[in-house]
């Protein structure tokens, strides 16, 4: 039985509803989105609290991944931003999608946390629809200066900066004379020649880079957030924050990807910022070792892992000239209290 089917159509028994409303019945994640919506909206009490409360029950990283995908009714992803309202990564997702209407992001934009914020004002396309996503951005009680300069040069640039005239075109130049005879010649054979050089065969597919590249910063994002291993570890290595932290709160990260950033020397502090405060990486070893004795990671966060390394983390720590030395220093100090305990 189809049950997303029966559901839209209106012919699933109550219990069959009930069952899919408690998260029961066996289907893909994708399935249970939108049954649960349907089921919220659009049916009796009892079985509209259920779903509501099954969405509540969901993991984080499999709802976020969900709402990413293609093909969301708009009213589906305004559903879910109602739902999650207080849940950072299906919001992202929501925010990120392009099928979300220009209304709810304005009425998330009055009260997102700034990290979100952030997402929200660097969609120049849709604020360019919908310019009250500015106004509303600026009622959100958790503004920051950052948040509001870059609201307030939005409004300059887009709505309030008055048109400079043209300068004064110059008259043009006089033809160049075309060349005749041998140059002539010359020129047409180079031209040919060049012609003759350029490949007739298929166009070569689109190198990873290269697709990196022509996507604008929402693109980079959401690429970040639900691309390739490869893809990931490319944006990860972002100078900017937005794109990299994306990569690095992707559902889809693994534990092994973790192992690899974490020993990055070009990635931005914020990554490794977040890697810190994530228990079921920091639970691991070797995260630990390549946090502290990255150059990039903050000063007291290195500092808050030293008791964590062994004699011999501390004693390699501690001649590496790459770690600042007030960390060296310390390391030494733990590793001399650690041994003289035997």
């Amino acid at each position: 039985m189809d049950v997303l089917a029966e559901i839209r159509a209106g012919n699933a028994s109550r219990e069959v509803r009930i069952s899919a409303a408690k998260g029961l019945l066996p289907m893909e994640s994708d399935t249970l989105v939108e049954v649960l919506h349907l089921l919220s909206t659009g049916d009796e009490g009892e079985i509209r609290s259920a779903a509501e409360k099954s969405v509540g029950d969901m993991p984080d990283n499999i709802l976020e991944a969900a709402l990413f995908e293609d093909g969301w009714s708009p009213e589906l992803l305004q559903f879910y931003a109602r739902v999650c309202a207080e849940r950072s990564g299906p919001l992202e997702a929501v925010i990120l999608n392009p099928a979300t209407s220009d209304r709810t992001i304005l009425d998330l934009a009055r009260a997102v946390p700034v990290v979100l914020m952030e997402l929200i004002v660097i969609n120049q396309v849709r604020i360019l629809r919908e310019p009250g996503i500015l106004e509303a951005l600026l009622e959100n009680p958790s503004l920051n200066a950052h948040i509001k300069g870059r609201v307030n040069e939005l409004k300059f640039d887009f709505f309030e900066k008055k048109e400079v005239p043209a300068p004064a075109v110059a008259p043009s130049p006089e033809p160049a004379e075309e060349p005749e005879g041998p140059v002539k010649k010359d020129l047409a054979a180079a031209g040919a020649e060049q012609k003759d050089q350029q490949p007739d065969g298929p166009k070569r597919p689109e190198t990873m880079l290269q697709k990196i590249v022509r996507l604008d910063i929402t693109g980079k994002i959401r690429l970040a957030k639900m691309g390739t291993r490869e893809e990931r570890m490319q944006l990860v290595k972002s100078p900017n924050r937005v794109i990299c932290t994306a990569a690095i709160r992707s559902p889809k990260l693994t534990d092994s990807e973790v192992d690899s950033i974490v020993k990055l020397r070009n990635v931005h502090e914020d990554v490794l910022r977040y890697v810190a405060i994530k228990r079921e990486w920091t639970r691991r070893h070797s995260v630990v070792v390549n946090l502290v004795t990255n150059p990039r990671t903050p000063i007291p966060i290195a500092m808050k892992f030293l008791n964590h390394l062994t004699p011999m983390d501390l004693k390699i720590l501690s001649r590496n000239k790459d770690i600042p030395e007030v960390i060296r220093r310390t390391g030494r100090q733990i590793m001399s209290k650690k041994l003289s305990k035997g």
